[in-house]
């Protein structure tokens, strides 16, 4: 009788031990988590807030929580929430290069180019292959006239997407900037056949560059291209 009661003391023991871990704040977060993930994946985006907004309550350093409520936030054009869970995410783990790139991103939709540049510059230094991150930089800093970073990144940027013609057409303007016009003439040349509704733009970059490398004939030419496709 005394053996019975002890196994049945140690089995409810067992429950309870099991119970606490399986019905945890940290494990419920984590359980929330993963139903805030599912309704992103699904596009249910304000389900998403919730769900993440629930992880939160039951963790608040929970990073993933932050991570992805940002994430549905951003998506619902939520820019200042976004931003505020974003800096959460950083707050508690300083190398996450996706928190970076999207408090940098939500910077730049709100103009403040100058915090966009310092959060993507943080995101290339953690991951100097991110296309995205390089090519949004290197156009903030066109607006922070750092044209020597500017083309820099665009260059980054280039290389793993060559013929983005914002990029080829961003890194023209820099190099006019600083005065390099054969190399925005190539830029511009390279972006016009696959600039689109751009064109015109690239028509008109390319007039001032051969202009200042006295071609007067070649950018009377663009700027009637300029003229011809603005008036399509």
């Amino acid at each position: 009788m005394k053996a019975y009661v002890i196994l049945i003391s140690f089995l409810c023991a067992i429950i309870l031990i099991v119970g606490a871990f399986c019905f945890s704040p940290h494990k419920r977060a984590q359980q929330a988590c993963r139903r805030g993930t599912t309704d992103l994946e699904d596009g249910l985006l304000p389900d998403a807030v919730e769900d993440f907004s629930r992880a939160v309550q039951l963790d608040p350093k929970s990073a993933p929580a932050h991570l992805g409520r940002a994430e549905a936030q951003f998506g619902l054009g939520d820019l200042t929430n976004a931003a505020t869970d974003r800096s959460a995410v950083i707050a508690l783990e300083t190398t996450n290069e996706r928190a970076f790139f999207i408090r940098g991103v939500i910077s730049f939709k709100l103009q403040d180019f100058n915090g966009a540049t310092s959060d993507l510059g943080k995101a290339i230094s953690l991951n100097s292959n991110d296309e995205q991150a390089c090519f949004i930089c290197g156009i903030a800093q066109l607006h922070t006239r750092d044209w020597d970073g500017s083309k820099a990144d665009l260059i980054k940027s280039l290389q793993v997407n060559p013929y983005n013609p914002k990029a080829l057409l961003g890194r023209a303007v820099a190099e006019m900037k600083l005065h390099e016009y054969e190399n925005a003439v190539l830029d511009a040349s390279n972006a016009i056949p696959v600039a689109g509704p751009l064109a015109s733009e690239a028509y008109c970059v390319r007039a001032h560059a051969k202009a200042r490398l006295k071609d007067r004939a070649g950018a009377f030419d663009d700027v009637n291209q300029e003229i011809g496709r603005a008036h399509v």
